[in-house]
């Protein structure tokens, strides 16, 4: 558990993400904060008001009943959804991406996937926004956060996963580069961006 305030940063450029951990309460940016929920059965986890996703300017038909079990999890290496949530999710970026889809990936379970075009070697093609709808607070992720590239390969893939069961979560490679402050006095949960590299610079 955290004490009353943490913060965690999450550091990218790796698939294993590096976790750095403070009690500091300072955080600055372009702050964006959600309530942090309890779950008596399950005390242990962090759980989000997850109202909605969007892919693009397309949000999601899907019921805010799918999506009522969610949990924020730095131990979690990738974000996981229910089945017909990633279905969805999978769908929709199939058809903005405008790419062959490759199926799995060689040595990889991720399945949401691109052949990249050869000029992708010089101009990266463009790739739609993901947004996590929280209760009072959207959460657009970096690209970096949702999306793996191989170029030698030439392919991209969407660094999500479906799950069995109807629980989602908000695992830590969503969460690079990003300062995220637990706040369990006052049950809130607040995040912005974050230049990582400077800070581990710095210590």
């Amino acid at each position: 558990m955290f004490e009353s305030k943490s913060s965690l940063v999450t550091l990218g450029g790796a698939p294993a993400a590096a976790l750095l951990y403070s009690h500091a309460a300072h955080i600055s940016g372009e702050v964006r904060t959600t309530p942090l929920l309890k779950n008596p059965s399950q005390p242990s986890l962090y759980f989000l008001s997850l109202k909605g996703i969007s892919v693009g300017k397309t949000r999601l038909a899907v019921p805010e009943a799918k999506l009522r079990s969610t949990i924020i999890d730095s131990g979690a290496s990738i974000t996981t959804l229910p089945e017909a949530v990633y279905e969805a999710v999978k769908a929709e970026f199939a058809e903005q991406v405008g790419l062959p889809p490759t199926g799995v990936v060689e040595g990889s379970a991720l399945d949401l996937c691109f052949a990249l075009p050869v000029t992708a070697l010089w101009r990266r093609p463009p790739v739609p926004s993901l947004t996590l709808h929280l209760d009072g607070a959207d959460w657009e992720l970096p690209r970096g956060n949702y999306v793996f590239e191989d170029l030698a390969a030439r392919v991209m893939c969407v660094v999500l996963d479906a799950a069995p069961g109807d629980q989602t979560v908000i695992g830590n490679f969503q969460q690079q580069n990003t300062h995220v402050v637990y706040d369990l006095e006052n049950d809130w949960l607040s995040f912005a961006p974050a230049r990582c590299d400077s800070l581990v610079a710095s210590l």
